[in-house]
């Protein structure tokens, strides 16, 4: 996997159960952008072969997380913890495929097109699609500061949910299809 910028936007609530605990619920559009690639080499025949990937995913997120803080209602050094599910929108990827004589390969033929929701590819050859399953979910772990009507927080989340569609029964592929998470920092 690859680190590629991104963005998140929404609104946050925060409900305090005690003076010190708190939930934050959140109703968020992010922009994720995993990546992946296959590369090999088959020395008998001095063969190479290299694919990268590169997606642009919009999902609608919706964190849940249990905020402590050193101060009351929130105000003060923080740290949080919860579950996120997220809903796939759409999105496109762009995809580099190549392969040459020799131990390494440069440029190849590129590819891009449309994010469609499906836990399996289509069997068609003239689908230029590329499929995620729809759902997404994962933990969430951050540390913040809260100020009197401000809040600053950095997170880490992990999508624990393969993402990536299987390659549908019969369709003459032998390979697995790869296993993808999303995972990032948000400030």
């Amino acid at each position: 996997g690859s680190f590629r910028s991104g963005f998140e936007a929404g609104v946050m609530a925060q409900v305090g159960f005690s003076s010190h605990f708190a939930l934050q619920p959140a109703v968020l559009y992010a922009h994720k952008s995993p990546g992946y690639g296959i590369n090999s080499y088959y020395q008998p025949n001095n063969y190479s072969y290299k694919e990268e990937y590169a997606m642009e995913l919009n999902y609608l997120m919706v964190p849940v997380n249990l905020l402590y803080s050193q101060g009351p209602n929130g105000r003060g050094g923080q740290v949080f913890l919860g579950p996120y599910v997220g809903w796939l929108l759409g999105g496109t990827y762009r995809s580099t495929i190549g392969s040459a004589r020799g131990t390494s390969v440069s440029g190849g033929t590129t590819f891009s097109g449309d994010v469609k929701t499906g836990d399996t590819y289509a069997t068609s050859t003239k689908d230029t699609n590329y499929y995620f399953r729809k759902l997404d979910a994962g933990a969430q772990l951050g540390v913040g500061y809260g100020f009197e009507a401000l809040q600053l927080q950095a997170s880490f989340s992990y999508g624990l949910r393969d993402i990536g569609a299987a390659y549908a029964p019969n369709a003459g592929n032998p390979y697995q299809a790869p296993v993808i998470h999303n995972y990032g920092f948000q400030v």
